[in-house]
């Protein structure tokens, strides 16, 4: 269904856009619906003044809420604390919802970090504890014992290429590069 009006967006001026609704609203046949006069309000928000700056950018009226107002755009997506400072409500609110940071205040979420556990031997080569190369019944998971061998080497040789051990004849042939 076509609309019986239709908004000039060429219209610059807040003064001017304000004269072409009301000439819009004495033409029209029936009174608009609530959509109808939302989009007539956002239409005059928007309009410049002098200075090229709606009310909207001169914060004397709050952004209007937008249908997806969950959505960000992108100036809301980057907009940093200073300049959400300026507008004195968004700082008022600021400041009455800032907590000091407290053991009480602190997130209940902690981040847990896996750690490996190795298995230990006594210097005769029996298990002291058992690590994560075994499963739940004691019984050795196979190639674990490989995969930590080549971990220590790898580990033996990072520390070598970095200058806390001395190089070895194999790190020797095998220049680091920057790939």
């Amino acid at each position: 269904m076509k609309k019986a009006y239709s908004l000039n967006y060429d219209i610059y001026s807040t003064y001017d856009r304000i004269d072409a609704i009301a000439e819009i609203l004495d033409e029209l046949p029936q009174t608009p619906n609530h959509t109808d006069l939302e989009q007539m309000a956002d239409y005059i928000l928007y309009g410049k003044d002098d200075q090229n700056l709606s009310v909207v950018d001169t914060k004397e009226i709050l952004q209007p809420k937008r249908r997806y107002s969950s959505f960000q755009t992108k100036a809301e997506e980057t907009e940093s604390l200073d300049t959400l400072l300026e507008d004195p409500i968004v700082a008022q609110d600021i400041e009455n919802n800032a907590k000091p940071v407290s053991p009480e205040n602190k997130s209940p979420y902690k981040v847990f970090k896996q750690e490996i556990r190795r298995t230990k031997y006594d210097k005769d080569g029996n298990i002291l504890e058992y690590g994560d190369d075994f499963d739940n019944e004691g019984n050795e998971i196979p190639f674990m014992r490989d995969l930590w061998k080549s971990i220590d080497r790898i580990s033996l040789h990072y520390d070598m290429y970095r200058g806390k051990i001395p190089p070895d004849e194999w790190v020797r042939a095998h220049p680091i590069t920057k790939y």
